[in-house]
């Protein structure tokens, strides 16, 4: 072999004026390109050893040092890094600059795809010559012609959960993927992970330490309260079109954490969020600059904007809805003396999440109906969310057994309602008991 020939003194003149003249002392990075890019033989003088680093050249001067080399005596390292390729279409032979280490590794390159070797190089024996994982984008095909190269080398394939080609149950991919930093699914397969077949611990085990996924997560109407990733660094959905984290309806979400620096395909939503009514609108608004055209709305199931509604307004925007709340600085309320009881208990029909203030007071009202609420706070400080007095036809206040109950807040005053049942009497005490609830005024 041409190595075996360089060790032996017998090289040709040809190899010998192509093989880059380097001095008895260290080089740095840059320097060495310099000096031998383009060269076929690329060798340390006894008792020194050559280095290269992603950190300190560019691919394309990687590339430069590697596109003729046939004999490379050599540690280079890509890691952590935006280069796609590394090209060593000529090499015959591949030694390390030390014994233990690696003459090629490549770690955490989200864009890496490429990596040319000829599979008839020869290396010393015993020598893992390559250290290759956590770059999702190098293909199956190539991770195999390395594995098949270097048996016993560190290569894994680009899945850090090693994933099969087949469909996973939601608990399957938690228990494969939790702890790992690429989540990625075989070619041609998707992952999915959605709350309401995996718990909220379990979801944020998948997400503790990856850096890269290839997911749809899908936390809606459950009681989650936060979904943390603080390692992502590339987040792309498991389909174009979409997003790859969807939160929405979720009563009691506060915190979605991943960093602002987190790269995504450019044109996809990777975002979907809205109808958390926890969930800050200083939080909110930074996802908003995060990803700009994302369907990301405050936390306003009716859709309320920053100004002043009428009680018609308000109705027409909020009946149905599950989410009621205004924007930020501004406050909800809505009273009999303008709103129909039927529009009153259109607002409350579907709603589980509420900050009003409801006044029925003097009226002809027969009932208000809030079957699905679960939180209930007042628009203001000191004030009761729902007051309702002096109703002579009032029989029934129905809320839902789930709303919380905050211990020394008195969401509700009701009183001199005549014809109020005894069952809605008791009901409303059990939800809040330091309330003012009572028939008489």
């Amino acid at each position: 072999m041409e190595a075996q020939l360089i060790q032996n003194g017998f090289v040709n003149l040809n190899w010998r004026l192509s093989a880059c003249v380097l001095q008895p002392r260290t080089y740095s990075d840059k320097e060495l390109v310099r000096v031998c890019a383009g060269k076929s033989i690329i060798k340390p003088q006894p008792g020194f050893v050559l280095t290269v680093s992603s950190q300190h050249v560019t691919e394309a001067e990687i590339n430069a040092l590697c596109s003729k080399a046939v004999y490379m005596e050599i540690c280079m390292v890509i890691k952590d890094s935006h280069f796609k390729s590394l090209r060593c279409p000529m090499l015959k032979e591949l030694r390390p600059c030390r014994p233990g280490r690696p003459a090629i590794t490549i770690i955490r390159n989200f864009q890496f795809s490429i990596l040319e070797i000829p599979s008839t190089i020869i290396f010393p024996k015993g020598v893992l010559i390559f250290e290759i994982r956590e770059n999702p984008n190098l293909s199956i095909k190539i991770i195999t012609v390395l594995k098949n190269i270097c048996p016993q080398c560190h290569i894994t394939a680009n899945l850090a959960c090693d994933l099969e080609g087949r469909k996973y149950s939601d608990k399957e991919l938690v228990r494969a993927c939790a702890g790992k930093t690429i989540i990625k699914p075989a070619p041609g397969w998707i992952l999915v992970l959605s709350s309401a077949q995996t718990t909220e611990a379990e979801m944020n085990a998948l997400c503790s330490k990856a850096i890269y996924m290839e997911i749809c997560i899908e936390i809606t109407k459950s009681e989650f309260k936060q979904l943390r990733c603080p390692h992502l660094r590339e987040l792309r959905p498991c389909q174009p079109g979409r997003p790859a984290i969807k939160i929405v309806n979720n009563l009691y979400f506060e915190l979605l954490e991943i960093p602002y620096t987190v790269v995504y395909p450019r044109g996809e939503l990777i975002l979907e969020i809205h109808e958390v009514p926890r969930m800050p609108t200083a939080l909110i608004k930074r996802f908003q600059s995060f990803c700009k055209s994302c369907k990301i709305t405050a936390n306003l199931g009716c859709g309320l904007t920053k100004r002043n509604y009428s009680d018609a307004e308000m109705v027409a925007a909020c009946a149905g809805k599950t989410i009621i709340k205004p924007a930020e600085g501004y406050m909800l309320i809505m009273s009999s003396d303008t709103v129909s009881e039927a529009e009153m208990n259109a607002v409350c029909a579907k709603a589980v999440y509420m900050e009003i203030c409801i006044i029925i007071r003097n009226s002809k009202f027969r009932s208000l109906r809030c079957p699905h609420l679960r939180e209930l706070k007042s628009c203001k400080p000191g004030v009761p969310a729902i007051r309702i007095l002096g109703n002579p036809l009032l029989t029934e206040v129905s809320i839902s057994k789930t709303l919380l109950y905050r211990i020394g807040t008195k969401t509700l005053e009701i009183r001199g309602n005549p014809r109020l049942s005894k069952k809605s009497i008791k009901a409303l005490n059990k939800l809040c008991p330091e309330c003012i609830i009572r028939r008489q005024p």
